[in-house]
């Protein structure tokens, strides 16, 4: 009796989530096909009004027909995600792992930005407090020889004899030896 019992609340169990999930797996389908349709649909709309040359006229040079129409399609597809994961009873797990992620990627994505341009602000900071060398000065630095045209915070601009234009990262030049011609 105890054993009929339990293999009843184990039917139960499996057979009210197998229904709850192939109603999600519908609502995840039906979901990427919309996203689907929809995004091919207002690409068309918008390239019929030609909204890429418009923008290019004005001197906008990235191509928006196909951005826009893949970003709604995405968003379809997320709510559709959202939408199944609410129905199997998941929605809260799955959006603070998705608000985790986000929040992580974006937070490499600063750190792998800006990695460089530390050390390059420092070293022009340095630069300038020490006043190592002033525009129109001629500096050699890793065998190569410019007029300095233009020190910044990040970079240093070195023109050379025949004209050509360098530039050179500040924490490469504190970092190497430099040598500094007089006038």
């Amino acid at each position: 009796m105890a054993f009929e019992t339990m293999l009843n609340y184990l039917n139960a169990l499996f057979s009210g989530f197998l229904d709850k999930a192939v109603i999600a797996l519908i609502i995840v389908l039906v979901g990427f096909i919309v996203g689907r349709l929809v995004g091919r649909l207002l690409w068309k709309v918008l390239h019929e009004i030609e909204l890429d040359t418009i923008l290019n006229k004005a001197g906008f040079t990235m191509p928006l027909e196909h951005t826009i129409s893949t970003l709604i399609a995405y968003l379809i597809y997320f709510i559709a995600i959202v939408m199944a994961l609410n129905h199997l009873g998941l929605t809260a797990v799955a959006l603070y792992i998705i608000v985790g992620g986000a929040v992580v990627l974006v937070i490499i994505a600063t750190v792998l930005g800006i990695k460089d341009f530390i050390p390059n602000m420092i070293a022009g900071i340095f630069i300038y407090r020490k006043g190592l060398f002033k525009e129109g000065q001629t500096i050699i630095v890793k065998n190569v020889e410019g007029k300095v045209r233009r020190v910044s915070i990040v970079e240093t601009e070195l023109e050379t004899k025949k004209g050509d234009l360098i530039y050179v990262p500040n924490s490469l030049l504190v970092k190497s030896t430099l040598m500094v011609r007089k006038k």
